[in-house]
């Protein structure tokens, strides 16, 4: 039948449109023309440079069909390739041999799994897609510099036998002390490239030094990398920079969501110290709120700038100053002076200087080794208040330690010589080892025996420096009836009022205490 004319469409210029037919037609043409002309330059080559030529099979015609009929995706950034079926008639005739070596040659994948080659060629002619390689290797970034803390996390105590916990014993901060290694320092480590299935280098990130220094009070160890405190405090992160501070802020109150508090610094309280808690911090402690029921201890000074109140229970202990707003039914041992604002009441003060600036003491025991002094001292109910002078508080603990020190020595001494007297006697008769032994027992004796000598001496020194008449009260508006007066070993209670400003001392010469204007 004799081929039909087709008017052009509009537009075309007078050109005959191509049906998709016909453009797939084209391109094959094209192709195989292509092939053929490579094909035939490829043996010309072969022939005039000596090399037996290629056998002139189909293979290069076959890649070129095999690309039109296959489209290999590599997928998970090139760590696995599949083949896509674009036309399952191309591959109609395809052998395991074409397809092997078209994925290693033309497709240049690197290797392939060969005993998958089969089923793969089975699913292609069935128009499915198959994975033909996942051996691309992941690219391995480089750490990055990071701490390892050798400091533990606070943690609530574990229970114990009867399945209590002590929540008393709680903590919330990082205490350390000197030469304690707070935590290692690792380099970074150096990324290791990958690869994908066609062998192309995936590159990897080294890791990024570590931006933490050493801060105040920290060193870095540079031999282990390890950072290690030079003092006693808490372990701070601040930016980049790991330091240890001698303040330990607490949050808020002393109370179960704290726990107790053992600190070597300083310990600033912003709150209150509740009734059965133990703050102890070694520079010192400073409370913004009220002392309950609790007990503070330190050897730097004791700030309470809300005063205390303890209810008979709670104590207060340092080596330094203390200073309160006010002081009510507690018991304060300090070494150095009490400083109060307002009033002590029914409590049990001892300091080296005890002073409240406006208000009276009334009630309890004040004790100061050099002055005391108030507004005025009782009250009119007559509350009992002793206020004694020339009185050294921790002499006295010293002295009461030596003479349980003293006894403990007469016994051990007494027990030696019980044992030596005998094997003394009788020396003549003992062994060269046994003779030696006595020898270190009496040596051990003699030592004792000097320990004793000296702390008698000790213990008179302290007798002597313990009680002094040389202390004074000092009160701007007198004293009231049933107020005890003691200086040194020396006593007076008071059976009237006394008002106005009063100095209060012992008169040597008339052996007595005065009640001075």
């Amino acid at each position: 039948m004799p081929r039909q004319k087709t008017a052009a469409p509009r537009g075309t210029g007078g050109r005959t449109l191509a049906t998709p037919q016909k453009r797939g037609n084209d391109r094959r043409e094209i192709a195989s023309g292509a092939c053929s002309l490579f094909w035939k330059f490829y043996t010309f080559y072969s022939i005039h440079a000596g090399e037996p030529p290629m056998a002139a099979t189909s293979t290069i015609e076959n890649w070129l069909a095999l690309r039109a009929a296959l489209e290999l995706r590599l997928e998970d950034g090139g760590l696995k390739a599949l083949l896509v079926p674009r036309q399952s008639a191309a591959v109609a005739d395809l052998s395991v041999e074409e397809l092997r070596q078209f994925l290693l040659e033309d497709q240049r994948l690197t290797a392939l799994r060969e005993e998958d080659l089969p089923d793969i060629v089975v699913r292609l002619k069935a128009g499915r897609e198959a994975l033909v390689a996942d051996h691309g290797r992941v690219p391995m970034h480089g750490r990055d510099g990071h701490l390892d803390w050798l400091v533990q996390a606070p943690q609530a105590q574990n229970p114990d036998e009867d399945g209590d916990i002590d929540f008393f014993a709680m903590r919330d901060f990082h205490a350390v002390t000197r030469g304690q290694p707070l935590a290692r320092l690792h380099r970074p480590t150096l990324g290791v490239p990958g690869c994908n299935v066609r062998g192309e280098v995936l590159a990897a990130r080294d890791g990024r030094p570590s931006p933490f220094r050493a801060g105040p009070n920290v060193r870095l160890d540079a031999e282990s990398q390890t950072f290690v405190a030079t003092m006693d405090g808490r372990v701070v992160v601040s930016g980049d920079s790991l330091w240890v501070s001698r303040v330990l802020e607490v949050e808020k109150d002393v109370d179960y969501s704290t726990g107790n508090i053992t600190f070597g610094g300083l310990v600033n309280v912003p709150g209150n110290v509740r009734d059965n808690f133990c703050v102890e911090g070694a520079e010192g402690i400073c409370v913004r709120g009220l002392v309950e029921a609790a007990r503070l201890i330190s050897r730097g000074a004791i700030t309470l700038k809300g005063g205390v109140n303890a209810r008979d229970k709670g104590t207060i202990q340092t080596d330094g100053d203390v200073t309160a707003k006010f002081v009510t039914n507690a018991d304060i041992k300090a070494r150095g002076e009490v400083l109060v604002a307002k009033e002590i009441v029914s409590s049990r003060v001892y300091g080296r200087r005890v002073s409240v600036a406006r208000g009276p003491i009334a009630g309890g025991e004040v004790c100061a080794l050099e002055r005391i002094s108030a507004l005025e001292a009782g009250s009119e109910k007559g509350a009992r208040t002793l206020l004694q002078v020339g009185r050294d508080l921790f002499a006295e603990l010293d002295l009461e330690a030596a003479k349980a020190r003293e006894a403990k020595l007469r016994e051990v001494i007494q027990s030696l010589q019980a044992t030596l007297g005998p094997l003394t006697q009788r020396r003549d008769s003992l062994t060269p080892l046994d003779a030696w032994k006595l020898d270190r027992l009496l040596e051990h004796t003699s030592r004792l025996e000097s320990e004793l000598r000296e702390l008698l001496e000790r213990l008179q020194g302290a007798r002597r420096k313990a009680l002094s008449t040389q202390g004074s009260i000092e009160l701007e508006r007198g004293l009231y009836p049933g107020v005890v007066l003691r200086i040194g070993r020396y006593e007076k209670t008071v059976d009237k009022r006394y008002a106005g400003r009063r100095r209060i001392y012992f008169d040597e010469e008339r052996g007595d205490i005065v009640i001075g204007a």
